[in-house]
Formats: C-alpha cells, structure tokens, sequence
C-alpha cells in the first residue's frame, strides 16, 4: 500500500521542483547570452555570398537559421570535393571540437579574434579537393617499418593494420582517439624503444598542401611524459622538398600543420620518434589536397 505525502511535504517538493526548473532556464539563458557563437556567425553571415559554407560541429540548429539562404551544416562531413566552394567557415563550441576541420583544412588563425570560429580560404589555398588521404591507405599506398631497438623489422600487412615486431602498441592502426574528449579517426603510430617508426606514403597525386593534425590521446597525458617528434620527408621527380619537423608536446589536444607544395606529386617519408616512449599513443592524419 503506498504512503501518500502529507501536504507540505507535497508543496516542498513542488516548490523544489520550481526552483530547479527556473535554475536551469536561468543557467541556459546565462548560457546563450555568454556564447560567442551566435555575433561570430552574425559576422560570417555579414561577409559569406552563395559560394561559402559554414559548418557548425554540434548540433545547434539556431546557428544554422542565422546562415540562411547561403549553404550551412552541422557535424563534420567529410568534404572530399568542394569544387566551386570560395570559402569555409567553422564554428564549435569549444577549440577541440574544431579538430575535423583542422584535420581537413589545416590551421587557420580565430575569425575575427573569436577562437571558436575559423575561416578557410578554399579556392585560394588548394584546399578544394583531397587527392590522398593517409588515413584510407593502410597497406596499400601507407607501409610501415621500425628501425632500431628490440622492434625493429618490417611491418607487414595483417588485415586492417600493419603488424610490426614487438608488443601489440607496436601495430599501426587506423583508430579513433580522443583528444580533450573529442573523438578522431588518425594513424596511430605508437613509437618504440631505441629507435623510429618509419611510414612509408607513395603514389601521393600533384597536390597544392598537405594538412593534418597530430597530437597524443587523452589516456597518454601525465607529468612524465616525453614528446613525440614527427618528421615530415617529401620526395619528387625533381627531387626532395625541405624536411619539416613537428613536436607533439605533453598536453592535451591536437595541433594543426600545413605543407605548401607547387603541384607536388611523389611520395613522403613520415618518422616518428621519442626519448621515452611509455604510454605515447601518437596518432596523426595527412592529407593531401589541391
């Protein structure tokens, strides 16, 4: 048999019930009027004609509809082919968020001062198209090897990953990390003790850039921890382009990079390395793009 509630218990509960109700309609109009967003997209809308596109990473319908008529999304499409598109806007509700669009476009400096909003000049950057994608070549174009140490070896093909000496860290994969709690899909490439992981990246098309994003996985982060070195080797038939050289530092976070390139097509050597190597799962992209 229930026990029913004596009146004034009945009337706290209603009035707790109010108060919460009214605290969290107070804490989501603090929310909207503190957010950033909405003047950012305000300012892009102020600026974009019909060949732009804004791209809003989460769920935010409202930002959308301040867009219109001119093409607007949410979420991180993959955008392999935006021929005809001038330019790019992005807009998250925190910096990680914007990792996907880094990883498709590369850096790109805060709109207007607003670090949750970016703008990619398409057209102009030969970010249009992607010819090649590091990520989507696993055994076939993307070969591995590790050189040094108690690893070193060949890393052979062995279904979706490539299967070097050593423990099962030691295996290149293509994986979904996290990085400040936002999920992305990369080349895990974890390096080993005494020596280097060496990816081997051929048949790369002519392409204007090379960008990607690279970084270590939330789990990987403590105060003991070493950077990762990635160096970035380019090949043509003319011959080989500078070396560029990246540090994934002890923190949280993933960090954007680009290569320019004058219609570059050959191959690249990608060579990860740390002092220490517990718990470093470095994973990076690249993509090529003209």
């Amino acid at each position: 048999m229930s026990r029913a509630f004596p009146p004034r218990d009945f009337v706290a509960l209603a009035l707790g019930a109010a108060a919460l109700t009214g605290s969290m309609a107070l804490l989501d109009r603090v929310r909207r009027r503190t957010d950033p967003r909405p003047a950012a997209v305000r300012a892009i809308r102020g600026e974009a004609g019909p060949r732009d596109l804004l791209v809003v990473t989460d769920d935010s319908p409202e930002l959308l509809a301040r867009m219109e008529p001119y093409p607007a999304l949410w979420g991180v499409p993959p955008m392999p082919d935006l021929t005809g598109v001038r330019r790019v806007y992005g807009v998250a509700p925190t910096v990680s968020a914007l990792a996907g669009l880094f990883a498709r476009f590369g850096p790109a400096p805060p709109f207007r001062g607003e670090a949750l909003a970016r703008r990619w000049d398409v057209a102009d950057g030969g970010l249009a198209r992607v010819v090649y994608q590091a990520t989507e070549a696993l055994g076939t174009t993307l070969q591995a090897r590790r050189e040094g140490g108690t690893a070193e070896g060949p890393c052979p093909p062995a279904g979706d990953r490539l299967a070097c000496n050593g423990e099962p860290y030691h295996q290149v994969v293509i994986a979904p990390l996290h990085f400040e709690g936002v999920e992305q899909r990369c080349v895990f490439a974890h390096p080993h003790e005494g020596g280097r992981l060496v990816l081997e990246l051929s048949n790369i098309p002519p392409a204007r850039a090379i960008v990607g994003v690279y970084g270590l996985d939330d789990a990987a982060i403590f105060p003991e921890g070493a950077p990762v070195t990635m160096r970035v080797a380019l090949r043509t038939e003319k011959g080989a382009a500078p070396e560029r050289t990246f540090v994934a530092e002890n923190r949280r976070g993933l960090t954007p990079y680009r290569i320019d390139l004058r219609d570059f097509a050959g191959s690249a050597t990608v060579t990860v390395s740390a002092p220490r190597v517990g718990a470093r799962s470095f994973c990076f992209t690249l993509t090529a793009t003209r």
